[in-house]
Formats: structure tokens, sequence, C-alpha cells
């Protein structure tokens, strides 16, 4: 079975404060098939694919001192449209949540009812 990428819908939540991940992804199916606990994190190693030092991690458990992953992808090819599309969603939401001297900024210039540009 071969999934179209316009089939799957990707939702993000940033993190702040969390160590090396940087958001949690939440990747729904059809509409109705959701998967939770997709991980994007910071990478000491540059991602191939992504070209950033970033790692998006599928959902896993702990099983002893190693990790499993719960969720695989066939073809390798369908895999990497997910990753690219999980990708795509982070930089999107990443870039529509203020950064905190901009967030003061508009604090700021609110209280003075001058336009923040």
């Amino acid at each position: 079975m071969n999934i179209d990428i316009q089939d799957i819908k990707v939702k993000i939540k940033i993190l702040k404060g969390a160590g090396k991940t940087l958001a949690q992804a939440s990747i729904t199916l059809f509409d109705c098939w959701t998967e939770h606990g997709w991980r994007i994190m910071t990478s000491e190693h540059l991602d191939p694919i992504l070209q950033e030092y970033i790692w998006i991690q599928s959902p896993c458990f702990k099983a002893g001192f190693s990790w499993k992953e719960m969720v695989f992808i066939e073809p390798k090819e369908q895999y990497e449209k997910v990753y690219e599309k999980i990708y795509d969603a982070y930089r999107i939401a990443k870039y529509k949540e203020p950064q905190e001297d901009e967030a003061e900024k508009i604090f700021t210039d609110s209280k003075t009812n001058e336009p923040p540009f």
C-alpha cells in the first residue's frame, strides 16, 4: 500500500526549556488514525536529508538500556516523505511562534499604543 502524502496531517507542539527536545509531533492518517509521540530534537550530527543538526524520532519506549521504536514506515522512500512533512510542519510552527525579544517588543509597543513597526 502506498499512502499519498496528502493523506497525512501533522500537528506540532513547540516545547520551550525541554532540553534537546524542540517539539512534539502528532501524525494523523486519513483523518482517523493518530500517532502521538514523534519528537523533533537537536542532534550532534548533520541530518543528510534535512541538512540541519536535527533528529526526528518516531514514538518509542525504553526496553532495558535501549530504546525501541514503535512505528515503522516501509518503503524507505515513504518514510522519507513523512520525515520531510514533519520537518516542514515544524519549521512553519517554529516561525509562527514569536521569539522572546519579539514578544517583549509587541507587549511594549501595545502599552504605548504605537504600532510595532
